[in-house]
């Protein structure tokens, strides 16, 4: 049991909580269904367990100030490890319309972004950390426009390897 406990440490200390990060293309490609993701640029959102929880990245500003779902990041206030300030550069914009959620252990290999890459990546702002975690707390409360949830999970079946996208 403590082991476990260990490994349940060591993951969250491993894959960043809100800093974008990108997946190979291929396996993008591979997602069907109609929330496929918009780009190969993720940012955790929360670890439980062995699960995993993501949004959308986007490589566009959003100019549309109607859609309340995509926060634009402060590309030029990003955070290290030490506290400095550095550039975000995989992503300018965070979908929160779309939640997804996939198997810690089946996302690792998905990942494009090297370990190394992955250390010197800043997270994004503080203020932009705020926001997210806000517009989440205050559309999970508000019943009316909760995001959707899609499960990412491998396909059980033999004539491919596709990857199923299911909304919950």
């Amino acid at each position: 049991m403590q082991n476990e406990s260990k490994i349940e440490e060591s993951k969250i200390e491993v894959l960043p909580v809100l800093k974008p990060i990108s997946l190979f293309p291929e396996f993008i490609e591979k997602i069907d269904g109609e929330n496929k993701l918009k780009s190969n640029v993720i940012t955790l959102v929360a670890i439980d367990n062995n699960d995993v929880y993501f949004v959308a990245g986007l490589l566009e500003e959003n100019n549309d100030i109607s859609n309340e779902n995509i926060i634009n990041i402060d590309t030029e206030d990003g955070i290290l490890e030490n506290g400095k300030s550095a550039k975000v550069l995989l992503a300018k914009a965070i979908d929160l319309s779309v939640i997804y959620k996939m198997n810690y252990d089946e996302l690792i290999p998905k990942i494009q972004t090297s370990w190394e890459d992955m250390a010197r990546l800043p997270y994004v702002s503080l203020k932009d950390q705020l926001k997210i975690v806000n517009w989440v707390t205050a559309n999970l409360a508000n019943q009316g426009s909760v995001p959707k949830l899609v499960v990412i999970r491998k396909k059980r079946r033999e004539e491919g390897s596709k990857i199923n996208g299911a909304v919950v």
